[in-house]
């Protein structure tokens, strides 16, 4: 995490566009809830530069991705997934 960074205001700015992003991706509204979470957590303890609104989204939307392949993984439902793949182009 960038020295400084506000993850509050970090939070604040982007949680309700992870959450849609991972309902679009078929997640359950409390699965979406739990993984929105989970990628906050994972941006507080990984390090990452915010360069850009535009940038920082698209991290927070991969480290969301990631979460829920991890997720689904344990599931065994990765087929599920692959059929979901090019949503995050038209996002």
């Amino acid at each position: 995490m960038e020295q400084g960074l506000d993850i509050e205001s970090l939070v604040r700015a982007h949680q309700a566009d992870i959450w849609r992003f991972l309902r679009a991706l078929s997640c359950s509204a409390h699965e979406a809830e739990d993984l929105t979470q989970e990628t906050f957590l994972e941006v507080m303890r990984k390090p990452f530069e915010q360069r850009s609104e535009a940038s920082t989204a698209a991290y927070l939307r991969l480290v969301a991705k990631h979460r829920l392949f991890m997720e689904r993984r344990k599931q065994g439902r990765m087929k599920e997934l692959e059929a979901l793949e090019g949503i995050e182009e038209q996002w």
